[in-house]
């Protein structure tokens, strides 16, 4: 059974410079911590691998394919094609939680399996991110799932392997040596000599937030408040959401970013728990501003050329992971700070939920009584990270979701709930 709709459905009309939500799924290779890690990956062929601290025992039950074929080949046992050139992965298979005898298959636009390394995920995303910001179009990127499934790692990352943000910022300071054809929305970064885009002014600021049991602080100031009700969520004349009264800095070299960020990072809140030693008890979210002096040809006179800004604004969101506090065995606070995550990411999954109903389909314009499906209230305004995520979700914005999971079947509950997430909102 395959769940997921087509791989390039389109989520706007034809010719718009606009995609749908994008989902990327990326496995969390199996923790060394854990009695019985066998990890069975999937490429070209079927293969098995276990960690070396594994027993015989297989308790890993996530596997990633290249395509429907091999989720069907593979469980009846046969390999695929034995081809040496590695294949782009689509699918992920599971056993279903509900009726263990059947496995569930779910498409996304890119699975990045246990062996995927940071590089190769920002590779997997890169170009709709940076051809977003050369045609000034907004963008948002927030990683998903429970708790220790490796969001941060994927986000942030270390300074030995950084993640999607230090890599994206480095790309994006990057852009005025890049040449870009001006052709179309689908063309991307280009090295040719023919008549481009040239980007002769750049301007980078940027923000750091968290939200803390549904408040929201400014993590960018040198001595952050930590405490009081925190910052508003306000609506302004173009009705998009913004943070009042939130910093903004601006910087020309990626290590002022890395000193910025890494002290940031510092003031987030993270707590021990049962399952993660070092579980985030916070959304934390980066807010890029990115201005663009763009040098165009003119196609009346071959010398001639005009000058343009493009404005846009990038959101990276490192979200809290969804809780199970029977196994976490949160008291107190963590309890507390577990109960508002939990609530803030169902208020999310509903507005998830309420879209798909708009839109049931899977293509077409969604997120406004405009849509050719029903009119359905998408609760955005129930919890502070969906109101500020509601453009990605709902408007015209570029919305990348990475889902993360762990493989071992002691999380297969959690990672069901990860893809069941993922595939509804891949539809959107």
């Amino acid at each position: 059974m395959i769940r997921g709709p087509p791989l390039r459905a389109a989520r706007v009309p034809a010719g718009s410079t606009e995609e749908r939500i994008r989902v990327f799924l990326r496995v969390r290779p199996p923790a060394p911590s854990d009695t019985a890690s066998t990890s069975i990956s999937t490429s070209a062929s079927t293969s098995l691998r276990r960690h070396p601290q594994a027993s015989a025992t297989p308790s890993c039950v996530v596997t990633t394919l290249t395509d429907e074929t091999d989720a069907v080949s593979s469980h009846a046992g046969r390999r695929g094609s034995t081809g040496s050139e590695p294949k782009t992965k689509h699918v992920v298979s599971i056993p279903n939680p509900r009726s263990l005898d059947e496995r569930l298959a779910y498409r996304f636009d890119r699975i990045l399996d246990a062996e995927a390394q940071q590089g190769d995920v920002f590779d997997a995303l890169k170009d709709r991110v940076l051809r977003a910001v050369h045609v000034g179009h907004n963008a948002s990127l927030f990683s998903y799932g429970q708790t220790g499934s490796g969001k941060t790692w994927t986000t942030s990352g270390t300074m030995q392997h950084p993640g999607l943000v230090p890599r994206l910022v480095d790309a994006l300071f990057a852009l005025p040596q890049a040449t870009f054809a001006s052709a179309t929305a689908t063309t991307i970064m280009t090295t040719t000599n023919t008549p481009s885009t040239t980007i002769e002014g750049l301007e980078l600021a940027f923000s750091v937030m968290e939200i803390y049991n549904e408040k929201i602080y400014d993590l960018g100031l040198p001595a952050p408040c930590l405490t009081g009700p925190g910052l508003d969520l306000r609506e302004g004349a173009d009705r998009k959401v913004y943070v009042a009264g939130l910093s903004d800095h601006t910087m020309t070299s990626l290590a002022d970013f890395n000193q910025f960020y890494s002290a940031a990072l510092q003031n987030r809140r993270t707590a021990a728990t049962k399952l993660n030693h070092e579980s985030s008890r916070s959304h934390f979210i980066l807010r890029i501003k990115a201005k663009l002096t763009k040098r165009v040809p003119l196609s009346s006179s071959p010398a001639g050329v005009s000058r343009t800004i493009c404005e846009s604004t990038l959101f990276l969101v490192d979200l809290a992971g969804s809780e199970d506090n029977k196994r976490t065995a949160n008291v107190g606070q963590r309890m507390i700070e577990s109960q508002n995550i939990n609530r803030s990411l169902f208020t999310l999954c509903q507005c998830v939920v309420a879209l798909n109903k708009m839109n049931p389909s899977g293509a077409g314009g969604v997120g406004s009584s405009t849509s050719n499906g029903p009119h359905v209230h998408v609760p955005f305004r129930n919890s502070k990270i969906t109101r500020l995520l509601s453009d990605a979700l709902g408007g015209n914005a570029l919305g990348i979701i990475i889902a993360c999971i762990s493989p071992e079947a002691q999380h297969l509950a959690d990672t069901y709930n990860t893809l069941e997430f993922a595939r509804k909102a891949s539809r959107i």
